[in-house]
C-alpha cells in the first residue's frame, strides 16, 4: 500500500505491507516538481521494493472534506467531482492534491485509490465549537484540520501511556509548516484552533493565522488586491519579531 501526503511544502510518501499489522518498506519525499513528475518519481522509487509483490492500493491525505466527507472514501468519478466542488474551501491545497490523485490514476489505472480527510477527525465538534460568529450560511463553519496527525497522536498516547490517558482530557499540537492545536476529551475533538480553512489559528511558516479582519481589508486596499490575491497569500509573508528576553 502506497500512502501519499501532498503537503504544503513537499510530497511525502511511504510504502507499507498490506496486512493486519502494516510494516514500513520504504519512505521518501519529493519537492515541488509538478504532479505527474512527482508521481513518476515516487513510482520509480518504489518499483525496486515491489519485485516480490504488487501494489494493492494508493491512499491519499486530503486536507478538506467539507460537510460531505467525514471518513475515508474509495476514489470514484463522483468522489473526484465532489472534491472539485470543495476547492473554494482550500484553494491553496486541494488543486494540487487532486492533481496528484489524477496523476496516480493515469499511471496505475487498475490500482484502487482511497482518500482520507484531515477534517474527519473533527466531525464530532460540538455546536458551540463549530459555529462561526457570522450569519448562518450553508457550509460556513469551523471544520478543523491535521486530523490524521491527531488520530496518530492519540494512538501513540494510548500505546505509551494507556487507554485512560488517551480517553482523558488532552491538548494535542501539530507543529510544522502548518500548525494547529486540538482539545480532545473522551477520544473526541471538542475544539480546535483552525476554522473554515487551513489558514486560521496559530502563526505558521507562511500563514498568518488568526488576524483582525480589518488587517486583511486594509492590506487588500493598500495593495489593490482582488479576492484571489488575498486567498493566494499576496498580503505578504509573516514578519518575524524578536521576543524580548524574559526577566
Amino acid at each position: 500500500m502506497l500512502a501519499v501526503n501532498s503537503g504544503s511544502s513537499s510530497i511525502k510518501y511511504g510504502l507499507f505491507t498490506f496486512n493486519a499489522e502494516p510494516t514500513l518498506v520504504c519512505r521518501g519525499s519529493v519537492g515541488s516538481v509538478g504532479a505527474a513528475a512527482a508521481v513518476d518519481r515516487i513510482l520509480a522509487e518504489i518499483d525496486n521494493d515491489l519485485v516480490t509483490g504488487m501494489l494493492a492500493g494508493i491512499t491519499h491525505r486530503v486536507v478538506h472534506g467539507g460537510e460531505r466527507f467525514d471518513r475515508a472514501h474509495r476514489m470514484t468519478t463522483e468522489t473526484l467531482a465532489d472534491l472539485r466542488a470543495l476547492v473554494p474551501l482550500a484553494p491553496n491545497h486541494l488543486p494540487d492534491e487532486i492533481a496528484i490523485i489524477e496523476a496516480c490514476g493515469r499511471a496505475r489505472p487498475h490500482v484502487p485509490q482511497v482518500v482520507c480527510f484531515d477534517t474527519a477527525f473533527h466531525r464530532d465538534l460540538p455546536l458551540v465549537s463549530r459555529t462561526l460568529p457570522v450569519p448562518e450560511t450553508p457550509g460556513l463553519r469551523r471544520y478543523g484540520f491535521h486530523g490524521l496527525s491527531y488520530a496518530y497522536l492519540l494512538g501513540e498516547l494510548e500505546r505509551t501511556a494507556g487507554a485512560s490517558a488517551a480517553r482523558g482530557r488532552v491538548v494535542l499540537a501539530h507543529l510544522g509548516n502548518g500548525a494547529s492545536l486540538a482539545a480532545v476529551a473522551g477520544g473526541h475533538c471538542v475544539d480546535t484552533s483552525m476554522g473554515l480553512t487551513p489558514t486560521g489559528g496559530l502563526v505558521m511558516s507562511s500563514r498568518s493565522g488568526d488576524l483582525d479582519p480589518g488587517v486583511v481589508a486594509y492590506l487588500a486596499r493598500l495593495r489593490h488586491l482582488a479576492r484571489n490575491g488575498v486567498e493566494q497569500g499576496r498580503l505578504g509573508g509573516v514578519r518575524r519579531v524578536n521576543r524580548p528576553p524574559r526577566l
